[in-house]
């Protein structure tokens, strides 16, 4: 039997060029010697892989059995949730991104602004009804922007009709100012 080690080898690492592999192979399937050399060759082989395995297992075996505190187990305290951190973080920059617009950015109104809009805005419920009722009817006035002539109308009706005073606000509240009456 010839040593065909080294060409059997260089057939199964692909180094034989194309011409190479196909005279490798039609030797196989005619010379029924070299078949069994490269059966050999393959057995073998995988023998010696199964035996570095059984090495290296043997051997993992040992460093446990010397090293004995690779198997102990250390309590490092808690595990940290990091998607909590994560959160956090993304919620204060989201804060402060926020504050930064609004004091940078937005340009709050300022009283007299506030105060125009209030004016225009606020509006008094006027009630439906057939009778024009002298205190609904300053009401409308008021609503429509004649503040003259509704002032005109409630001095008209505080002269003439103080008792029903009380019928423009509810029981227990107070009137600001100097008509203030003590209840």
């Amino acid at each position: 039997m010839e040593n065909y080690l080294e060409y059997i080898d260089a057939y199964f690492n692909k180094e034989l060029n194309p011409e190479e592999v196909g005279k490798f192979e039609q030797r196989i399937s005619e010379d029924k010697e070299f078949a069994d050399e490269v059966a050999f060759y393959l057995s073998a082989k995988q023998a010696l892989k199964e035996q570095v395995v059984e090495e290296k297992k043997e051997w993992f075996k040992q460093l446990l059995t010397q090293d004995s505190s690779l198997t102990e187990v250390h309590d490092t305290g808690r595990v940290r949730k990091m998607w909590v951190y994560r959160l956090s973080a993304a919620a204060a920059i989201l804060i402060c991104v926020f504050l930064a617009w609004y004091l940078f950015v937005s340009k709050p109104e300022s009283p007299q602004q506030m105060a125009d809009n209030y004016i225009n805005e606020k509006t008094f419920p006027v009630k439906m009804g057939t009778t024009i009722d002298p205190i609904q009817n300053g009401l409308r006035l008021y609503n429509e922007g004649h503040y003259d002539s509704a002032l005109q109308q409630f001095e008209t009706i505080l002269e003439t009709a103080a008792g029903k005073l009380f019928t423009l606000f509810k029981p227990g509240h107070i009137l600001p100012g100097p008509h203030s009456i003590k209840a």
